[in-house]
């Protein structure tokens, strides 16, 4: 079972020290923030451009006051804003405003170089006469399928980090259009490598779990690995409606993680609610996964990170109750941004949160109606492999994820 820590209201500091507040206030009590950026929440039922149209007159009339809107969550009727001055103490004492959250920022990081770069770990390669061209690989996956009688139908898998490089051999032409949720310049693309990495290990041939799975960049971390939550419930909001646009399966990956957050945990609950598998990478600290968002969301997929032939629990992998399963993301074989046809090794547990998001796709091709989430998860949970999982702490589960279930 998952847990959530209590976030307790709080004064917070930003350019003007608040003492006394109406509502109820919630910052991160550690960790990096954007600098007057945070995310409203308003009570049910309130008018939100009424709300918003009411700030922008006091900050307009309030020397060196400072309000401008970045995001709109229509699922969690808010906003996310910068924010200063008396148009920041109008929010505070706003009786329509339920909660007020710290617009946190993470960086996008992996386990030390020590453990993951220069060599794979054996387990995860293929045999050396298919690896000089991965696309011979593209449709065995699909003609094992159609032998047994399958239905074999498309997946799509979103992918919320870096971006993308879609140059690389491994993607052939399944990396299908998606949206930046910040002002990156170089759009797209992908030139921090991360993204492209945990893409690979989802979708990527031959090495990627579900080869024959469409993939959609969501833009939500900048080139230089920086992201906020903000750009991440944007990103969310902007999957789900292209799900209910297009409903085919779909997954959702997320890359980044956050310190417990409220309102993104509520942007979670509410995609999965609409449909969206999500998958949620356990963290990188070393401790307890239900300290952090999204792995927190009971409904979402918490993953933590193993070494995928000795099964040895990653030390770097958070643990705990809320982790549901354990999947490689040590020295994973995964596509480089250095040339179309480059690979390197990378651990983190973003890498088996990807690795279970493959095993999920492969499972939803062969159903021709949508599955509901909670109906999948059960039957995830069920069909891994329990046990000879090595330095697991005691709270932390055994299970371990498949490609094939």
């Amino acid at each position: 079972m998952k847990f959530s820590t209590t976030v307790i209201p709080i004064a917070i500091f930003a350019s003007t020290i608040i003492t006394t507040l109406a509502v109820s206030v919630r910052t991160k009590l550690k960790g990096p923030v954007k600098p007057d950026s945070y995310i409203v929440v308003l009570k049910s039922g309130e008018d939100m451009e009424r709300h918003i149209n009411s700030i922008t007159r006091i900050s307009a009339r309030s020397p060196g006051s400072e309000f401008s809107i970045n995001h709109r969550y229509q699922a969690l009727n808010g906003y996310s804003a910068h924010a200063t001055g008396a148009s920041l103490t109008h929010i505070f004492s706003c009786p329509e405003v339920d909660y007020v959250e710290a617009d946190g920022i993470t960086s996008i990081h992996d386990a030390p170089h020590e453990v993951n770069e220069g060599r794979a770990t054996g387990c995860n390669d293929v045999p050396a006469e298919i690896r000089d061209d991965p696309g011979e690989l593209g449709g065995r996956a699909y003609e094992r399928g159609k032998r047994a009688g399958l239905t074999m139908v498309p997946v799509r898998i979103y992918m919320a980090s870096t971006g993308i490089n879609p140059l690389h051999i491994c993607f052939g032409d399944r990396v299908l259009e998606g949206e930046v949720f910040g002002d990156y310049p170089s759009g797209l693309l992908d030139l921090n490598g991360h993204g492209t990495m945990v893409a690979g290990v989802a979708v990527g041939v031959p090495y990627g779990v579900a080869t024959e799975a469409h993939i959609i960049p969501l833009k939500v971390v900048s080139d230089a690995g920086v992201g906020s939550i903000s750009a991440l419930m944007a990103g969310l909001q902007w999957a789900v409606k292209q799900f209910r646009y297009i409903p085919c399966q779909s997954i959702l990956v997320i890359d980044p993680t956050f310190e417990y957050n409220e309102a993104l945990n509520a942007a979670v609950e509410d995609a999965i609610s609409k449909g969206l598998h999500v998958v949620a990478p356990a963290g990188m600290e070393s401790t307890n996964a239900a300290y952090f968002s999204p792995g927190s969301v009971p409904s979402a997929y918490t993953i933590g990170a193993i070494e995928e032939c000795s099964k040895i629990i990653a030390y770097f992998s958070n643990v705990g109750p809320a982790v549901d399963a354990l999947a490689p993301g040590v020295e994973m074989k995964v596509p480089s941004i250095a040339g179309p046809r480059e690979w390197t090794t990378k651990s983190s547990t973003s890498m088996s949160a990807a690795f279970v998001a493959g095993g999920l796709a492969n499972r939803l091709r062969r159903e021709d109606d949508l599955v509901p989430p909670a109906w999948l998860k059960e039957a995830f949970m069920k069909h891994g492999t329990i046990g000879d999982v090595v330095g697991s702490p005691p709270g932390t589960t055994k299970l371990r994820a498949q490609k094939y279930w």
